[in-house]
């Protein structure tokens, strides 16, 4: 009989197998699991939500605003949390700073994370925008 896996174990499979998930998926196990997992991709998971919620609030018509307001109120709170973690990174060397993951949920990660690149807007508009 096969031994059942533990809650650490289907952690670290969902933390290999985060750019399979779908934008709700993600977030899902996003607001369940990432106080558990490496600092670093907790931050970059909030990234990516922040971002991919602020598109979807973006797509929305007129006839949707309280869903929209909502939407960029996540979005913020994400980038809020993006933030909290990314001021726990270390940058001192280049292996600290690269990303683990090349796209999540639809969004292009960025090479390089740490916060002076990650909050500017020049690069990363759509992010800094949530951080006004």
């Amino acid at each position: 009989m096969a031994a059942s896996r533990s809650k650490h174990e289907m952690r670290h499979e969902n933390i290999r197998n985060l750019d399979k998930f779908s934008l709700w998926g993600l977030a899902d196990v996003y607001e369940h699991e990432h106080r558990g997992w490496p600092v670093k991709i907790a931050a970059e998971v909030a990234f990516a939500l922040a971002v991919a919620v602020k598109r979807e609030a973006d797509r929305m018509g007129d006839g949707f605003k309280d869903k929209k307001e909502e939407y960029t109120a996540t979005a913020r709170r994400y980038a809020q949390e993006c933030i909290m973690h990314a001021k726990r990174l270390s940058s001192e060397a280049l292996s600290d700073v690269g990303t683990n993951y090349t796209s999540l949920v639809g969004v292009g990660m960025p090479n390089y994370f740490y916060m002076e690149y990650i909050t500017d807007k020049k690069f990363f508009p759509a992010f800094a925008s949530l951080l006004e």
